[in-house]
C-alpha cells in the first residue's frame, strides 16, 4: 500500500505514516491535497519507492507542484512530505545545520528555507550549495557543538552517496529479456561502500539478464549516466580518484572493479562503537558472513563524527582517536568458536587528531586463514573525565570479500562504482534503469548471426532453439520465416 510520511528537514518524522487503503495508483497531486501539512506551513514533496535506506529529498525523488497532476504513485511508493522551517525562524543550531544539508542536496529548497535561515542569522547563498552533503545522527549534534572559530580551522568539504535500490526478490530467477526495453536490474551483491578520505565510492553489481545485450543508456532515477557513444556523463565524470567513477558491461568475463564476491553485512550500520570500562566495552559478535559461507579478507568502515578536547580556556585542541576490531574463527555451519579471541584491526589517529566535520575511515585487510569468523568492535579510548573531549567512533559498514573470480555464465552483468564529489547532484542510488536490447541468433539465409534484434519472429526462434526454451536447434524452419519478414510490409518487434 502507498505510505504517505511527513518529516522535518532533519529526518525527524512528525506523526504516523499514513497508509493508504487500496492498491490502484493515485495522482500525486490528489495525495498532497489530502495529506499537506496546514495552511501557512511550507513544504517539498518527493516520491520514493518501499525499501529505500534513507528517505530524503533529492534532484531524482522531488516532485514540483507543476509535476504532481502528472505523477502517479504506485502501491510500493512512499510519498515524503518534508516541513521546512516558516518565517518564525530556525528555533536551534541543529535545525540550522540541518537546512544547510537540505539546501546542499536539494537546491530547490533554498527558496522556501531562505526566510527562516535569515531568522536564524545565517544567509543563504549560492556558495552554500555543495552537491551531497549529508549530515546526520551523532554527526548532527557534535557539528552544532563546535565553534565557528574552529570550524574555520578544521572544516572541509564532505561529500556522501547511498545505495539501496535495485532489490531482488527472494528466489527471483535471472531475467529473461527480448527486444529493446527499460529495465531495472536486480543487484547481484548488496551494494557496498569505502571511504576515501573525506569522500566516498558505492559500487553496485547488477544482473542484467540470460545472454548478451547492446547497451544504451544507463540512467540513476532520471539522470543520464552513461550513454552509448558518449561514456559516462556529467556530472558523474568529475569525479576521480583512487576509486574513480567506472562502469563496466560485463559477459562471461570477470570484474576489474569488484572481482571477487562481497558480503555486506546489513546488521552493523551506524552502531557506537562501546570504550572500555563502559557498560557494554564490545559490541555483541557479528557473523562476517552468512551461515555456511567462508571468507579471506574483510573491509571495515568506520566514522569519526569529530575529534578534539576542551581546554580550560575553552579552545578546541588536538585529542586522541582510535579503534580495534576484534575476531575469532567459527565453525561455518554451527557458528560455535572454535579458535582464540585475537585482533583483526587495529587503528589509530595517533595524539594530534582535531576535527569538528566527520573524519572517515576505511580499512580492507586479510584474514589469517580462508574461514568463517564474527567480529566485534571497541573504541579504544576509555570516556574522558574531567575535561570534555570527542573521539566517538560509529561502526558503518563490515563486508567480506571472497577470492572468487566470479563469472556468470550466459549472464550479462553491469559494475558500476559511483565516487561522491563536489560536481555530483546525485546522491541517492536508490533506482537505477537500464534501457538495452537483447543479442539473439537471427536466420540471414546462410548461418545463424548474433545480433541485437526487436523482431517477434527471431525472440520466437531463440526461444525453440536455445537450452532455455524447448532445445530443439532445428526445430524452427528458418528459411520460411525468413522469406515472410522479407516479405510483409510491417513485422511484430518488441
Amino acid at each position: 500500500m502507498t505510505l504517505v510520511v511527513t518529516a522535518n528537514i532533519a529526518g525527524q518524522t512528525r506523526g504516523e505514516p499514513v497508509q493508504l487503503p487500496d492498491r490502484r495508483r493515485r495522482r500525486l497531486s490528489t495525495i498532497v491535497a489530502r495529506h499537506k501539512p496546514p495552511p501557512g506551513r511550507r513544504f517539498i514533496i518527493s516520491v520514493h519507492r518501499k525499501g529505500e535506506t534513507f528517505l530524503r529529498p533529492t534532484d531524482g525523488a522531488v516532485r514540483l507542484r507543476a509535476d504532481r497532476r502528472r505523477t502517479l504513485v504506485g502501491p510500493d511508493g512512499v510519498v515524503l512530505v518534508t516541513i521546512v522551517p516558516g518565517r518564525g525562524g530556525i528555533a536551534s543550531i541543529g535545525l540550522a545545520i540541518a537546512s544547510i544539508a537540505l539546501i546542499a542536496v536539494a537546491p530547490y529548497a533554498a527558496p522556501a528555507l531562505a526566510p527562516a535561515m535569515g531568522g536564524a542569522g545565517i544567509a543563504v547563498s549560492a556558495g552554500a550549495v555543495q552537491a551531497g552533503l549529508v549530515i546526520g545522527g551523532v554527526a548532527l549534534c557534535d557539528a552544532a557543538q563546535a565553534s565557528a572559530a574552529a570550524k574555520k580551522k578544521t572544516e572541509r568539504s564532505f561529500f556522501s552517496v547511498t545505495g539501496g535500490g535495485n532489490i531482488p526478490k527472494p528466489g527471483a530467477r535471472k531475467p529473461l529479456l527480448y527486444g529493446r526495453c527499460w529495465t531495472t536490474p536486480p543487484l547481484s551483491q548488496k551494494d557496498f561502500i569505502t571511504y576515501d578520505g573525506d569522500t566516498m565510492a558505492l559500487t553496485n553489481r547488477m544482473t542484467l539478464g540470460i545472454g548478451r545485450f547492446q547497451i544504451h543508456a544507463v540512467h540513476v532515477g532520471e539522470a543520464a549516466f552513461w550513454l552509448e557513444g558518449g561514456g559516462i556523463q556529467a556530472p558523474f565524470n568529475s569525479t576521480d580518484g583512487t576509486f574513480g567513477t567506472q562502469v563496466e558491461f560485463l559477459y562471461g568475463q570477470p570484474s576489474a572493479i569488484a572481482p571477487g564476491d562481497v558480503i555486506s553485512s546489513p546488521s552493523v550500520g551506524g552502531q557506537e562503537m562501546p570504550r572500555p570500562g563502559g557498560n557494554h566495552e564490545r559490541t555483541p559478535w557479528f557473523r562476517l558472513t552468512p551461515q555456511g559461507v567462508t571468507a579471506d579478507a574483510a573491509q571495515m568502515s568506520w566514522t569519526y563524527p569529530a575529534i578534539y578536547r576542551m581546554t580550560s580556556q575553552g579552545r578546541q585542541a588536538p585529542t586522541v582517536a582510535g579503534v580495534v576490531f576484534q575476531g575469532q574463527e567459527i565453525n561455518p555451519t554451527t557458528g560455535e568458536p572454535v579458535g582464540p579471541i585475537f585482533d583483526l584491526w587495529r587503528s589509530s589517529e595517533g595524539a594530534t587528531a582535531l576535527t569538528t566535520t566527520p573524519l572517515r575511515r576505511s580499512a580492507y585487510f586479510r584474514l589469517p586463514k580462508s574461514g568463517a569468523f564474527k567480529v566485534r568492535p571497541q573504541n579504544m579510548y576509555p570516556e574522558a573525565v574531567g575535561f570534555e573531549q570527542k573521539n566517538t567512533a560509529s561502526w558503518d559498514e563490515m563486508a567480506a570479500i571472497e577470492d572468487d573470480v566470479r563469472i556468470r555464465p550466459n549472464t550479462t552483468e553491469i559494475v558500476m562504482r559511483v565516487r561522491a564529489g563536489k560536481g555530483l547532484t546525485v546522491t541517492a542510488f536508490s533506482e537505477i534503469w537500464v534501457d538495452a536490447t537483447r543479442i539473439i541468433p537471427v536466420w540471414d539465409g546462410v548461418a545463424w548471426v548474433e545480433q541485437a534484434e526487436r523482431k517477434a519472429v527471431w525472440a520466437f526462434a531463440d526461444l525453440v532453439r536455445s537450452q532455455r526454451g524447448l532445445a530443439l536447434p532445428n526445430g524452427f524452419d528458418a528459411d520460411t520465416w525468413l522469406a515472410r519478414c522479407r516479405s510483409d510490409a510491417i513485422s511484430p518487434t518488441i
